[in-house]
């Protein structure tokens, strides 16, 4: 709060940290103006308007002054006077006390008052040739003021002449100034006659247009608010109670108007701040109008006006100005660490200089002389022996903060422990403190010059262990629980998944996967066919799979019967009929235990009889079983289910039945794995029984047109060279259709490859096997 009174240049400061306070010590019945400015850890604020008010009155404090007594006649007296000065006035003047007596007597003292405006009393009906002791006091609302002291005068012994009027007064003088003109006089020559005042006129041309009455002891007066550059009539006469006396005029013309001077003054120049102490600046500037040494020889003397920073570049800065006679000036009471504008101007009579340049600089930093404040402490829920302390910078820092020092012990008038704490941090948590224990603590701050004073001791308990302070109820948790369940759940959930994978593994490894067997035969026993898991093994060309189980021979009716197909240019997928159409691909077909079971008469009404006569061949054969045209029949490898080696030389493939011709074929050794190459069953016999799905078989001796054909040797034929071998089947010519050059091989390649619409067929088959095999592992895992 800052506060000055009205017209003067002493400006006060006060401290308040409330909504409300009242200052002390002001002068009564003064005006005092009254701002604020509101002050944070960054500063101060902008300042608010100012407010004036006026302290109340109360008695005057000093006695009237100037006061004289003298005879007015033979029966009364004049007392003149002039009011207390006016800052022991202490209120308005709302009269005078008059009190006289008769010199020399007690107790008979008589008193008068008047009102506040009169400067002037008589005393009438008084003793002739008497001598009175009078005294007078101020009065105001509030009461009575100090008596001057007694003051003597005596009555005439004889009355002066009255009976015709006062001559006229004489040695009249008139100054004309701008605006106001003074007047002197002395009274008329004849003392023996009574006057009782002057009557003054004055008007613009002519006089007595105004007039103004004083009393007969007065030799000068002032008349005030005339025109400048004027013509005045001034007249002056002195009058009693038989009437006014003879005139005296005088004429006058008021002064022009004077033009405003202007500020011939240079201002000073080459002002330096220097930086003292903390609460010292010393200041220094050069007068351009002084001799060399800068001696001061006249009346002239400089006026400081300096400031804060912050004050000055609000929009109401309050400065504050000190005087001084020299070049030099010291200023203290500053505040530490803080900017200040300073300015200096010169003043000689009525002249005034401007302002010089500002100069700024800031105040030393001293140790804070505050503690911190609001120090709070907060404990922590499910952590007794941590607590957090929150303060407050302090309010008088005196510079940067550097660090803090929190002090708490159990024991006030013991050891205190002290941590430290560095920067302007403004929070810290005290850890290892002992649980449901009353502990004090107090805390100070410090810069670069040292530590501030401390704070006052307070005091806190720590929580007992096992109990918190405002955790909510219900399904609410802290945010330390919460943390626990999330990581508790993510672990439950990595085991649970781990759990998964490994019995999936588990079973994969441990659960015997049933072996396919008798899946031709099973076609026989049930309208549905047995699913069996598929073969991965896709036109594996250039893979030859070896007979692992070479010696294992059945001639079981359930085995499936083994085809065989007459492949020309190294193509699987087709045979062709003898009505030019494509025949069917070779089919690892259902089990059939001759051909009478299946509804034909002989193995040569079966189209898939493995018979050379069968149909596939009957475009191709004569009369007798011969080549039509005499075109040499093609040689019928001896071939496996899947690209294997072939079986080994010696006897027959196919083995019979008491050596004769019959159509019940022998298993077949080998490997049972199977293409997946699936063309669809030809139309010409749809009431054959067929497996859910008709793989295709490459023989062992066509693998690639690309590649070299076999040795005779290990080609799997036959070695008998007739038309028949031991077994009754026709055995063909040892050598290969197949076996042609490399280049006549692949051109035959590119002749017999596959359609368009082969592939197409080919493609829809692999998309509905995958989906059945997709279905068969979901059954065998039971997912």
């Amino acid at each position: 709060m800052y506060y000055m009174q009205v017209g003067s240049a002493e400006e006060h400061e006060v401290e308040v940290t409330g909504t409300s306070y009242d200052l002390q010590g002001l002068s009564q019945f003064t005006e005092y103006s009254v701002w604020l400015v509101a002050v944070n850890a960054n500063g101060a604020g902008d300042a608010t308007h100012e407010v004036t008010a006026r302290t109340f009155s109360d008695i005057p404090s000093k006695e009237p002054q100037n006061v004289t007594v003298e005879a007015a006649s033979s029966r009364s007296l004049i007392i003149r006077w002039e009011p207390p000065p006016t800052e022991h006035q202490n209120g308005v003047i709302t009269g005078y006390k008059i009190r006289y007596k008769e010199k020399g007597k007690t107790g008979s003292t008589k008193t008068k008052t008047t009102d506040g405006n009169r400067r002037l009393f008589a005393l009438t009906d008084l003793k002739r040739s008497t001598q009175y002791s009078i005294k007078l006091t101020a009065l105001t609302v509030n009461g009575t003021g100090p008596f001057t002291h007694w003051n003597i005068a005596e009555t005439f012994a004889n009355d002066l002449d009255e009976n015709r009027v006062p001559d006229k007064p004489i040695n009249l003088r008139a100054v004309a100034l701008t605006d106001h003109i003074r007047v002197r006089w002395q009274p008329p020559a004849l003392h023996n006659v009574m006057l009782r005042g002057y009557t003054i006129g004055w008007g613009r041309g002519i006089p007595d247009v105004y007039s103004k009455i004083v009393d007969s002891k007065q030799r000068s007066y002032v008349i005030e608010g005339l025109e400048p550059n004027a013509e005045y009539v001034i007249s002056l006469r002195a009058f009693n109670n038989v009437g006014d006396g003879q005139p005296v005029y005088e004429q006058v013309r008021t002064r022009p108007p004077e033009e405003a001077v202007a500020a011939t003054l240079t201002p000073p120049v080459g002002l330096k701040a220097v930086v003292l102490t903390s609460f010292t600046v010393a200041l220094q500037w050069t007068d351009a109008t002084l001799n060399r040494n800068q001696y001061i020889s006249d009346t002239r003397y400089y006026t400081v006006r300096y400031t804060t920073y912050s004050s000055a570049s609000s929009s109401s800065p309050r400065y504050r100005y000190v005087n001084a006679t020299d070049v030099t000036c010291l200023i203290d009471n500053l505040k530490p660490s803080t900017m200040y504008e300073f300015a200096v101007k010169t003043t000689k009579g009525r002249r005034e200089s401007p302002w010089s340049l500002v100069v700024s600089n800031t105040t030393l930093v001293a140790r804070p002389s505050s503690p911190p404040r609001d120090v709070t402490v907060v404990t922590i829920p499910d952590e007794p022996s941590t607590t957090i302390f929150n303060w407050q910078p302090p309010k008088q820092s005196n510079g940067k903060i550097t660090g803090y020092l929190i002090f708490y012990t159990t024991d006030a008038s013991g050891d205190w422990v002290m941590e430290e704490v560095l920067g302007d941090r403004m929070t810290f948590t005290v850890h290892g403190l002992t649980p449901s224990t009353l502990y004090y603590y107090k805390m100070q701050a410090r810069n670069v010059k040292g530590f501030g004073p401390f704070s006052s001791v307070g005091n806190f308990t720590t929580l007992p262990v096992g109990k918190s302070v405002g955790k909510p109820s219900g399904w609410f948790v802290d945010r330390g629980s919460l943390i626990v369940l999330v990581i508790a759940g993510v672990a439950g959930a990595i085991i649970l998944i781990g759990a998964f994978v490994g019995a999936a593994i588990y079973c994969r490894k441990v659960k015997p996967q049933p072996r396919p067997s008798n899946v031709v035969g099973s076609c026989s026993k049930s309208n549905k066919p047995e699913v069996q898991p598929p073969d991965l093994w896709i036109h594996h060309d250039h893979l030859e799979l070896k007979n692992f189980d070479k010696g294992e021979r059945s001639s079981s009716p359930n085995h499936a019967a083994i085809i065989n197909h007459t492949v020309v240019g190294g193509s699987t997928s087709s045979s062709v009929y003898s009505d030019g159409t494509l025949g069917r691909p070779g089919y690892s077909m259902p089990q059939f235990s001759s051909a009478a079971s299946q509804g034909y008469n002989s193995p040569a009404e079966n189209p898939y009889s493995p018979n050379p006569t069968s149909s596939g061949m009957s475009s191709m054969l004569g009369p007798g079983n011969m080549p039509l045209d005499g075109m040499p029949l093609p040689p019928q490898p001896t071939q496996p289910l899947l690209g294997g080696l072939a079986a080994p030389p010696g006897p027959s493939q196919y083995s019979s039945v008491n050596g004769e011709g019959s159509n019940t074929l022998g298993k077949r050794s080998g490997n049972p794995l199977r293409s997946f190459s699936v063309p669809a069953p030809p139309q010409s016999a749809p009431t054959t029984p067929q497996p859910k799905h008709i793989v295709a078989v490459r023989p062992q001796g066509v693998t690639s047109p690309f590649k070299k054909s076999l040795t005779p040797g290990s080609s799997g034929m036959s070695g008998s060279a007739g038309p028949s071998g031991p077994s009754g089947r026709w055995a063909g010519p040892t050598m290969r259709v197949d076996s042609l050059p490399e280049h006549e091989e692949a051109n035959e390649a590119l002749l017999h490859g596959y359609s368009t619409e082969e592939l197409s067929q080919e493609m829809a088959n692999l998309e509905g096997l995958m989906k059945d095999l997709s279905a068969i592992t979901a059954n065998q895992f039971n997912c």
